[in-house]
């Protein structure tokens, strides 16, 4: 036989799937790293790995943050990521956010209100599944909204609702 693939009971796996694999687990690495010292606690980590979370912390130089969050993820590599995703959600808050997520959908908010043209386009080539013509319209009614009443730009009714519209798109699964 003249067949490529190895002759083990494994399963192969693409270097492709394998890096795609590796990247998520880093990820996973740095949303670990950006929990507060008392969410931090909260995990159950081996020794190994939450010693490499905590210098992982104290870099400052963005390269070589990024090197630990690398090796950060290598060691997680070995261990079930399930139950430590879990252990992290249910840290997380209720609604299951993390800072990093609602401080991106403020950012999207208060972008698409203050600059709607670009930053419609730019929104729908980010998440080509959104409603167009409703987002259009809650961002003219938010805009209308903040110009009557001098408020601030989360207070008024379609600007929260515009906020939950965005949420909505930040959880969809992306699709490449």
């Amino acid at each position: 036989m003249t067949d490529n693939q190895p002759e083990d009971t494994e399963e192969y796996v693409s270097k492709t799937q394998r890096k795609k694999e590796a990247r998520e687990v880093t990820t996973l690495g740095g949303r670990i790293v950006a929990l507060t010292k008392n969410e931090f606690k909260k995990l159950n980590l081996p020794e190994n790995i939450s010693d490499a979370i905590k210098t992982a912390r104290a870099i400052n130089s963005n390269g070589a943050r990024k090197r630990q969050l690398q090796y950060v993820g290598k060691l997680l590599r070995n261990e079930d990521c399930t139950i430590i995703e879990q252990e992290l959600e249910n840290i997380l808050d209720p609604v299951g956010r993390n800072k990093y997520e609602l401080r991106l959908i403020e950012g999207w908010r208060e972008t698409l209100i203050n600059n709607n043209g670009p930053a419609l386009l730019q929104f729908f080539e980010t998440f080509p599944a959104t409603d167009k013509q409703q987002l259009r319209q809650l961002v003219r009614n938010a805009q209308k909204e903040i110009a009557a009443d001098a408020t601030s730009n989360s207070s008024s009714k379609s600007a929260k609702r515009l906020f939950q519209l965005i949420a909505e798109q930040v959880d969809k699964p992306k699709v490449n």
